[in-house]
């Protein structure tokens, strides 16, 4: 043990704690104040194998490293199978891998905690950009394989649904006014083809009442879990046109 130690506190500023039986494990598993943890296989109160699985089990991410002079080929093949991070040979000339074993888990541990910190980032901003979406007054949604795979409320109060469970997996095209099918099929097309956002137009959608509501529409490509999709955001531009018509019906009125 205290060559070990030795070996260790060359290469690193370190805190250790020696658990030298049953009692001791208990608590220092009850605390988890610990980082790194070095196990031989032979114990006078247990064996590497069991404590390996006890930590591993209540800490997943802990590393944990064998150094062991006792065990054999099958028994580090189970360890490791077991989650065990690495095991080494405890011999004279294996002494000096020992704080190899202990830098490479170091540094796996940080690449893993690196790689959760990242999505737990992108969990918060989709969440963010959720949120955004769901509270969104204009509609937003989502088609692949012209069917609709999202739509936000919003979206869902523009074409009459009660609910955006109502439209998942209607054809996109039962909402496109007749007038503006083909247009639309050709944006998807090239939209498709040239991986670019089409620009935004006004044309009418079909709610599901029959009746026909003026929108202007931008659209870009997509990915919805893991497919090609279209994005299109909308806005009901109704009391827009009708203000224009008002309008140009009083400028014809002035004509005359």
């Amino acid at each position: 043990r205290a060559l070990t130690v030795r070996e260790l506190k060359k290469e690193f500023e370190i805190q250790v704690e020696e658990i030298i039986d049953a009692e001791g494990f208990a608590h220092a598993l009850e605390e988890g104040s610990f980082d790194i943890v070095i196990i031989d296989y032979q114990l006078r109160w247990s064996n590497g194998l069991e404590i390996s699985g006890k930590i591993k089990s209540r800490y997943p991410d802990c590393t944990v490293i064998m150094f062991t002079a006792t065990g054999d080929e099958e028994i580090a093949v189970e360890a490791m199978k077991n989650g065990l991070d690495d095991y080494v040979l405890k011999s004279p000339k294996h002494f000096k891998r020992l704080p190899a074993a202990v830098k490479a888990a170091i540094k796996k541990a940080q690449e893993h905690q690196a790689v959760r910190e990242a999505e737990e980032a992108f969990r918060d901003s989709e969440e963010r950009y959720r949120q955004l979406v769901e509270l969104s007054p204009d509609t937003i949604a989502v088609h692949s394989e012209d069917k609709i795979v999202f739509i936000n409320p919003a979206g869902a109060r523009l074409v009459g649904a009660a609910n955006p469970e109502q439209l998942i997996g209607k054809p996109i095209m039962d909402f496109i006014h007749p007038d503006y099918q083909e247009i639309i099929k050709e944006r998807v097309r090239e939209m498709r083809e040239a991986g670019r956002k089409a620009p935004l137009i006004e044309e009418k959608f079909i709610r599901l009442d029959g009746t026909d509501v003026d929108v202007e529409v931008v659209a870009m490509p997509f990915t919805y879990q893991g497919k090609p999709a279209v994005q299109v955001v909308a806005r009901d531009i109704t009391q827009r046109k009708l203000a224009e018509e008002q309008i140009k019906a009083s400028l014809k009125e002035k004509e005359v």
